[in-house]
């Protein structure tokens, strides 16, 4: 019972700690049954194994309450996972019952299997435990992805609807990345552009790309692939990603010209 208590007790301060930090009713809660069950066990200690229902009353409430205290803990956890949560209720529920029942049984044998019960069961509460965090921290996880992914297929439609050209190039000037009407006003494909051609080879003269940390702001003239040349406003700013460096145009027209 000392060992089952007190892994059932450092559960509960986990839940604890896991959403918050110890409040002054946490620390009340946890204190009053560390006390009542060093009591418990003291006692026994001193009285030898249990032999009467109040003998076994100090020693297994506050196990009672521990368990209990787990069940209540995790509701208000909010904890989304089913089939583990599931499991941890029905396991704590039934250890709870089985400490619980020591108190009413009569025979010595009835002792001894009930506790050989609450030995089986325990292991299973520890383990619905961790399988409901691993099954939380997954749900955390794909909730990340879908949001991750919503904010990509937003951010998509936003540029692929901009009035602008826009492009992203990495540090050597390869495009990496452009908008639906960069590919109607140059004329390419994705297949044909993205990492096979250089940002200088759409500017018709000699431009050369160049990673700035200011903003750089130019006029120029660009030529797609039928070969019609336009004038454009160009604005063009480098950013560093992850270690990388990259740079992103946004290119307005001006006027085309053949």
């Amino acid at each position: 019972f000392f060992l089952q208590f007190s892994a059932s007790w450092v559960l509960l301060c986990a839940i604890i700690r896991k959403e918050s930090k110890f409040r002054p009713d946490h620390k009340i809660l946890l204190s009053s049954l560390l006390i009542l069950f060093v009591i418990g066990f003291s006692f026994s200690v001193v009285s030898g194994f249990p032999q009467s229902k109040l003998e076994w009353l100090p020693i297994t409430l506050p196990a009672v309450f521990t368990v209990l205290a787990i069940l209540w803990k995790t509701y208000h956890t909010k904890i989304a996972a089913l089939s583990g949560r599931i499991l941890l209720v029905l396991s704590a529920l039934s250890i709870a019952s089985i400490r619980a029942a020591l108190l009413v049984v009569e025979s010595t044998e009835m002792v001894y299997l009930l506790y050989y019960l609450d030995v089986l069961v325990f292991p299973i509460l520890v383990s619905a435990l961790v399988l409901t965090e691993i099954e939380n921290a997954h749900f955390k996880v794909s909730e990340i992805l879908r949001e991750k992914i919503r904010s990509e297929k937003n951010l998509k439609f936003a540029l692929n609807n901009s009035l602008d050209i826009i492009l992203t190039v990495n540090n050597a000037g390869l495009l990496l990345t452009w908008n639906n009407l960069a590919e109607k006003v140059f004329g390419y494909t994705d297949a044909q552009t993205i990492k096979k051609i250089h940002i200088d080879d759409l500017f018709s003269g000699n431009y050369c790309h160049k990673n700035e940390d200011r903003e750089t702001v130019l006029d120029a003239v660009m030529e797609g692939r039928d070969g019609k040349k336009f004038a454009v406003n160009v604005r063009m700013k480098a950013f560093i990603e992850d270690g990388e460096s990259y740079a992103i145009y946004v290119i307005k027209t001006r006027e085309k010209s053949h």
